[in-house]
């Protein structure tokens, strides 16, 4: 995944090893793309626009004004997996140029914005989005005109995951929360693939893992917050300190102070000070 801001330009044909999504920013961009040899085909792609295409021979291309656009890279190998996971169909992919999905792009979107803040929201909920990504990716290039009302082709009633399963991952993620889990991980103690785990996880709780951990962490710190006890001493009979929310963070696995703030609030309405200060006057 990358941002790319560039000048007007003129690209040689080249081959690429991977397939590629590109969302468009910024302002219109006025292209024109090689189709035959010393033939080029002028297109506007406005912004929110995508351009897909699979791993191969790209056509050369010239840009007639600066371009704003995220580059989102796609394994071959690593979404042929996915699709043999998922069961999804086997049709080519297709060249897509200046398509609408919105879907599609939003998760790229919010992918960039992952990347742009150091991925402080943990490997969980990247790799969980880069499966829904490249699902998503698979089936849009699949069709020979995307629509944005269109589903992915995913089960559409997975089954939950089996209850004693359910258990062992739910144990893992209690034990260890306050680290770095990933989703390969939590899939492990399920016993299936990302992405069948990903699909009964939720079935099962309502909850994608990502969303599971981020509110167990909240549960534990609003916990802290109640008790005033810093993590470690919640035993004993009286508080030995308050903990600073920096430390809360890190204890329960968030990236940073003002991440745990920002997702607190969004949670219980309140900011953790203005929750330990009602705490207190009860």
């Amino acid at each position: 995944m990358e941002r790319r801001t560039a000048p007007p330009l003129a690209r040689d044909a080249s081959a690429v090893d991977c397939h590629y999504a590109l969302l468009w920013q910024g302002q219109p961009t006025v292209t024109e793309r090689q189709y035959r040899r010393g033939q080029f085909v002028r297109m506007v792609k406005q912004p929110g626009a995508l351009s897909l295409g699979p791993a191969g021979w790209l056509p050369a291309v010239r840009a007639h004004s600066p371009f704003d656009v995220v580059i989102c890279a796609i394994d071959p190998e690593v979404a042929d997996g996915i699709a043999d996971d998922t069961g999804a169909c086997t049709r080519p992919l297709h060249d897509h140029r200046g398509i609408c999905d919105a879907p599609l792009a939003a998760l790229i979107a919010t992918a960039a914005q992952e990347v742009d803040a150091g991925g402080h929201a943990g490997k969980v909920f990247a790799e969980s989005l880069t499966l829904t990504i490249i699902s998503r990716f698979l089936f849009v290039a699949r069709n020979d005109v995307a629509r944005n009302d269109a589903a992915p082709a995913l089960r559409a009633d997975p089954a939950p995951l089996p209850r004693h399963r359910l258990r062992r991952v739910l144990e893992r993620i209690e034990a260890d929360f306050s680290e770095n889990l990933g989703l390969a991980e939590l899939a492990a103690e399920s016993g299936y693939s990302r992405a069948h785990f990903l699909r009964m996880f939720r079935a099962a709780t309502g909850k994608t893992p990502h969303q599971y951990l981020q509110d167990f962490r909240l549960d534990y710190v609003r916990r802290m917050l109640a008790s005033g006890h810093a993590p470690g001493d919640i035993g004993g009979p009286t508080p030995a300190r308050e903990p600073a929310l920096a430390e809360l963070a890190a204890c329960a696995g968030f990236s940073s102070h003002s991440h745990l703030s920002r997702l607190f609030r969004l949670r219980f309405g309140v900011s953790p000070d203005a929750y330990r200060r009602d705490c207190r006057h009860k």
